[in-house]
This record gives C-alpha cells, sequence and structure tokens, in this order.
C-alpha cells in the first residue's frame, strides 16, 4: 500500500473451485488470507491452545469427489450430523476474532514431540528466514536409529555473501 498497490490475497483448493477465503478490498489485514467467500465457510477442527487446527471448508463450489476415487474423497470430504458436506484441507491455521484465517502449516508436515506438544516446521522457517546469514532453510523430522522420537533437525544454507561482510569475519 505505501507505493499505491493493494495487493489482495487468497486460499483455496481446486477442489474448492477454486477460492474458499479472499482478502476484503475494503479491509486488509497482512499475513491473513482473507475471509471466507459468501458462498463458504471456514472452521478449525481441532483448535490447539492457540487456536490453531486443521482448515476445513463447506462451499457451494466443493468438489463432488475425486473422479472414481470413493476411498481417497471419503478421506477428504466428511459429513457433518446436519448432513454438511466439509473438505478437510490439510492446511493448518486459525481464524481470528475478525474471521480471517490465518495459514500456519500444513497437517502433514506437523512433528508431533515425545511429550505431545505439535512442532510446525514452516513456523521454525519462518523465524530462521530473519536471520541474514541464512539463505535457505528447511527444517524435518528425523528418525534416528535407536530412538522412538523424532529429532527435529534443520539443513541450512548459508548466506556466504552476508558472512563474509559481519566484522567477526573481516577480521579473520
Amino acid at each position: 500500500q505505501d507505493i499505491g498497490i493493494s495487493f489482495l490475497q487468497g486460499y483455496g483448493l481446486t477442489e474448492t473451485a477454486p477460492i474458499a477465503a479472499l482478502t476484503p478490498e475494503f479491509e486488509p489485514k497482512v499475513g491473513s488470507a482473507g475471509k471466507a467467500v459468501v458462498c463458504a465457510e471456514l472452521k478449525i477442527d481441532n483448535p490447539n491452545e492457540n487456536g490453531e487446527g486443521e482448515v476445513l471448508i463447506k462451499s457451494e463450489t466443493l468438489m463432488l469427489g475425486y473422479y472414481e476415487d470413493q476411498e481417497a474423497t471419503d478421506d477428504v470430504i466428511k459429513v457433518d450430523e446436519e448432513g454438511n458436506r466439509w473438505f478437510h484441507s490439510g492446511d493448518v491455521g486459525y481464524l481470528d476474532e475478525d474471521g480471517f484465517l490465518f495459514i500456519t502449516g500444513r497437517s502433514k508436515n506437523v512433528i508431533v514431540t515425545q511429550n505431545g506438544k505439535n512442532i510446525y516446521p514452516e513456523e521454525i522457517e519462518l523465524m530462521l528466514g530473519n536471520i541474514s546469514e541464512i539463505k535457505e532453510c528447511m527444517v524435518y523430522g528425523k528418525e534416528v536409529e535407536g530412538q522412538k522420537e523424532l529429532v527435529i533437525s534443520v539443513k541450512v544454507i548459508p548466506n556466504h555473501e552476508e558472512i563474509e561482510d559481519t566484522p567477526m569475519m573481516q577480521k579473520a
């Protein structure tokens, strides 16, 4: 907005044909994927202590199902007690008090620690991405022989230009 251009963000999947949430032009929120569009409803399934859980979508434009694959369809579309069809997106996020959707990760990427805490690699990657000496990174759960739990691991590609410009490296 500072340069005279409004950027609007949307959220959807092919299965929701294609949009389920959109940033309102008159009321944008930075970092949000927007609010549910007119024909859709969003809710968070099984939210944790931070209100984060899987994003569910009910929409007039929701697909009927995957072509000739009822099992895959049944995995992602669940019918509630009122007969509403909810699409389980696999995305993790939360809705704020105004109904804006914030995506924080993917449920398939979640790493569950031995004490039951859910770790979303994307959150750690975002924090590490703020360190100028790190060019790229990837956080993942790694199986270690002899241990039952996953070890949280990070693959880092250093930003050599930034490292060489630090005062400590210039003395070396």
